[in-house]
Formats: structure tokens, sequence, C-alpha cells
């Protein structure tokens, strides 16, 4: 039993650290310059990715979310043909509290990651657990 709550608060720590990240402040690290013989750096003229990221999906009005249906009770596809468990649960309700409609796209658990590289999801969604590999 111990276990199961162990699993369901990594989930969710993950999950709401992925989300969280792209619409949070970052923070340059500091740089003590050894000479002040350069020229002052130039103001950047973009917004940092993260506000473009959101940005975007504001625009777009939904939160495109991969994962892996198939790792029940956590994500599945129930006998509706729906994606139902506690993982798509908690993404509906982030998308209720973002104002936003979450789409979720079925991928092959070993192509989330490189799914979110590639820009062809805005998060991930799945029972993932961070390893040294």
């Amino acid at each position: 039993m111990r276990r199961k709550w162990v699993v369901i608060l990594v989930t969710l720590l993950t999950v709401l650290t992925v989300l969280l990240s792209a619409c949070g402040p970052t923070q340059e690290p500091n740089v003590i310059e050894e000479t002040k013989t350069e020229e002052p750096a130039e103001e950047p003229t973009e917004a940092p990715i993260e506000e473009n990221e959101w940005t975007a999906i504001q625009g777009a009005g939904k939160l495109v979310v991969g994962t892996s249906a198939d790792y029940p009770p956590f994500e599945f596809i129930n006998e509706n043909d729906e994606f139902d468990g506690f993982d798509m649960a908690l993404i509906r309700e982030v998308g209720n509290r973002l104002g936003i409609e979450i789409e979720i796209q079925d991928i092959a658990f070993d192509g989330l990651i490189a799914a979110l590289k590639a820009g062809q999801i805005d998060a991930i969604i799945a029972a993932m657990s961070a390893t040294p590999e």
C-alpha cells in the first residue's frame, strides 16, 4: 500500500514539475566578470523560451499532452475507447484550472521524451521516474 502512494506522489510531482517549469520565471546564473573592458550585453529582444511556449499554448487554446496509455490505473484506454485513469483525471483538472483544453496523444513510452523535445507535444503525463540514464 505504501508503494502505491509513493508512485502516486512521484507521478504528481513529475507532472507538476513539467507543467510548472514552462510557466515559472527563469533565473540567470550569477556570473562575475573578470574584466570590465567588454561592451555591456544587449538586452534580449525576445521573451524567454518558456514564455513563448506558454503564449503559444494559450494562443492554441489547448495543451497537447503525451502519454503511454498502457499502465492502469494511471493511464489506460477504457471500454468506451477514452483515455482514463488517475493521470488522465489529473491532467484534465490542470486544464480546467488553466482554462485550456487538454488534447491527449497516445505515444509509445520510449518515444515520449523524444516527442516532447521535438515539439510534437507540450507536456508528458505518464508513470515515469528519473534514473541515472
